[in-house]
C-alpha cells in the first residue's frame, strides 16, 4: 500500500527531519514509501549538505520549490559579482582543504568533496582559452600601450573587468607574453 510522507520548511535542518521521519517509520528502501517536500528545503540551518545528500539519495520523492529555494536559485542564476567572487573564494578554500586533508580523515574529505561538487554546479566557469583572453586584452586595453612599464595599469584594467570571469593567472601569463 502506497504511503506518502509529507514535510515542508526543512530549512537545512537535517537532524529534526530525520528524527520525524524515523518516528513515522519512513523507510527509503520501501518501494511504497514516498517523501514529498512542500518547499523551503534550504536556508537558516547548518545541515544543508546533509539535507541535500539525503534527498538526492531517495529514489521516490517529490520536491516542490518554496520561496527560499527559488530565492537561492535566483541568487545563483543572477550571477551578482559578489556571489561569483564569494563562490570562487569558497571553491579555492575548499580545494585547499581537500588537498591537505589527512588520509585517515576520509569521512571529512568525502564531505569536502561533496561540497565541491555542489560548488562546481553553481560556480562561474572561468575563461581559460588563451586566444579568447588575448582578444579581451586588446578590447579592454585598446587605449593603453602594452609595455612593461604599463603592466600594472594593464593588469588593473583587466582585473576590474575580468576578475571572477577569467583565470587571472592565465591573463597575467598572456599579458606578459604581449608586453614590449
Amino acid at each position: 500500500m502506497l504511503k506518502l510522507f509529507v514535510c515542508s520548511d526543512i530549512h537545512s535542518f537535517y537532524t529534526p527531519l530525520k528524527k520525524a521521519l524515523d518516528e513515522k517509520r519512513f523507510d527509503p528502501n520501501n518501494e511504497n514509501h514516498w517523501l514529498i517536500s512542500c518547499g523551503d528545503v534550504f536556508d537558516r540551518g547548518h545541515e544543508s549538505v546533509e539535507v541535500l545528500k539525503f534527498l538526492m539519495s531517495l529514489e521516490r520523492k517529490v520536491l516542490v520549490k518554496g520561496n527560499h529555494d527559488i530565492l537561492l536559485e535566483e541568487l545563483c542564476n543572477r550571477r551578482f559579482p559578489f556571489v561569483d567572487e564569494t563562490i570562487l573564494k569558497e571553491k579555492k578554500l575548499l580545494q585547499e582543504m581537500i588537498d591537505t586533508c589527512p588520509a585517515d580523515r576520509y569521512v571529512k574529505k568525502s564531505i569536502y568533496e561533496l561540497q565541491m561538487q555542489i560548488l562546481n554546479e553553481y560556480a562561474p566557469k572561468l575563461i581559460v582559452d588563451r586566444s579568447t583572453i588575448k582578444r579581451l586584452i586588446f578590447q579592454l586595453c585598446g587605449g593603453i600601450e602594452l609595455t612593461k612599464n604599463n603592466k600594472g595599469l594593464v593588469m588593473k584594467t583587466l582585473s576590474s573587468n575580468l576578475k571572477g570571469k577569467a583565470d587571472m593567472k592565465i591573463v597575467s601569463d598572456v599579458v606578459s607574453g604581449l608586453l614590449l
